[in-house]
């Protein structure tokens, strides 16, 4: 994930959660201010990125949890939005990991990342079509 982009991605998710931003100028960071009771669910399903893109949620000041996709934690008050994971999968193999996003649709907003983003589309009605070439690092979207 590119960093700066995936910044400005974080940002947009935390924004439409209604999470207050604060813009500090003398050290060109960003700051989200959360009450520590609130929470980003990150959802693992085997993506070398799960970490980093934890690790730059807590940077922007967001507290989060990493839970396998197969062990999910109780649903409460607590969490106010969900980052579904990558994974070495794609949703066509038949053995790629599932869970029904339907738990979480309107009732918290949803960010996918990479194989999070597939289970997505599928699972609301797009199609996910293979490609001649596994990508890995920047891609370009059409």
């Amino acid at each position: 994930m590119n960093l700066e982009i995936g910044n400005h991605i974080l940002v947009s998710f935390l924004i439409k959660i209604n999470f207050s931003i604060r813009y500090t100028p003398f050290t060109s960071s960003l700051f989200v201010l959360l009450p520590m009771h609130q929470a980003i669910l990150i959802i693992d399903f085997g993506s070398q990125y799960t970490q980093l893109i934890a690790r730059r949620v807590r940077e922007l000041n967001v507290y989060c949890e990493i839970h396998p996709y197969n062990h999910l934690p109780e649903m409460n008050d607590t969490f106010k939005g969900v980052i579904l994971s990558g994974s070495p999968a794609s949703v066509r193999d038949p053995e790629a990991p599932f869970i029904d996003t339907m738990i979480f649709r309107k009732k918290l907003p949803l960010l996918g990342v990479c194989y999070g983003s597939q289970l997505l589309a599928h699972q609301n009605g797009g199609s996910v079509q293979p490609s001649k070439n596994r990508e890995y690092g920047r891609a370009f979207l059409s």
